[in-house]
């Protein structure tokens, strides 16, 4: 494993606030079914809520399992200058790009998850690297999601899958129990030497032992002089569940998943991304008057 963090402090401190007005907390939030509308899109009042929660002095972050590049683009559109978690935290880029931490999963590892899956067409392997976003074979179920962004991937030849500073690897097909076999035995192959999850039903993302959003935010806060009890979080899905349980306030949107509010019944439901519930949640608790 490549394990690489650098504390650039002087980079990760707030950048134009305003006068007397310091850092207090962390804002972390998912993209998919969280922080983005159905459309995936960022609201407009999303946007001017972002906006003045950065101009209020905290730390907004975007905590996802997209890749950095893609995820760029999208904190152009919201106009604020939020610290990004990818990959589900195998990446933490700062404010102007830089990267500030990365674990790769190792080499022999990427090559093993994608034999395991190479002869089976009705799933796709999508491997997430610093330089993009590679993919085995191309599906109709991929129109939905490049219709809404202008990431795009890259065919690799089946017979040479990239496998240096591999991210994550990413195993889709919109039938959850057929991907449960592979979780089981990819789980029985390496135990606990990879982090195994499912983001949705239908994406088993694999990353580098010990990945996590929490993880990767935890490091974030420390670079401020802050823990994961300064952090409010939002999130739907399977892999915010360690980052909702493990932050001082997790908030779960009402069309999250119902393994996530079975996983975490003591936390708040909120607003659904199609209302932005996000948005309204900070603008009634934590903005201030």
């Amino acid at each position: 494993l490549k394990l690489q963090f650098l504390y650039l402090i002087d980079l990760l401190t707030a950048r134009a606030m305003p006068p007397g007005v310091g850092p207090r907390r962390i804002i972390a939030c998912d993209l998919d079914g969280t922080l983005l509308k159905p459309d995936q899109r960022i609201g407009l009042h999303t946007r001017d809520v972002l906006r003045r929660v950065h101009q209020q002095g905290e730390h907004v972050v975007f905590a996802t399992g997209r890749h950095h590049i893609d995820v760029t683009r999208l904190r152009e559109q919201a106009g604020v200058p939020a610290l990004l978690v990818t990959s589900n935290g195998a990446r933490v880029h700062g404010r102007d790009g830089e990267e500030l931490y990365a674990v790769d999963v190792a080499e022999d590892a990427v090559l093993e998850v994608y034999e395991a899956a190479k002869d089976d067409e009705t799933v796709t392997c999508h491997i997430f690297r610093d330089d993009g976003w590679w993919l085995n074979r191309e599906t109709e179920a991929l129109e939905k999601f490049l219709a809404a962004s202008p990431f795009r991937y890259t065919l690799f030849d089946p017979a040479s899958p990239p496998v240096a500073g591999v991210a994550k690897v990413m195993l889709m097909r919109r039938d959850h129990d057929h991907l449960v076999q592979y979780k089981e035995r990819l789980s029985r192959l390496f135990g606990d030497s990879l982090t195994i999850l499912f983001s949705t039903p239908f994406c088993l993302e694999v990353m580098a032992k010990g990945v996590s959003k929490s993880a990767a935010l935890a490091r974030v806060a420390e670079a401020h002089g802050l823990d994961l009890s300064h952090c409010i979080a939002f999130g739907d899905g399977m892999n915010d569940v360690d980052m909702l349980r493990d932050v001082g306030r997790g908030l779960i949107m009402r069309n999250g998943h119902d393994a996530v509010k079975a996983a975490l019944p003591h936390l708040e439901v909120i607003g659904g991304n199609d209302e932005e519930g996000v948005a309204r949640y900070l603008e009634e608790h934590v903005l201030l008057a």
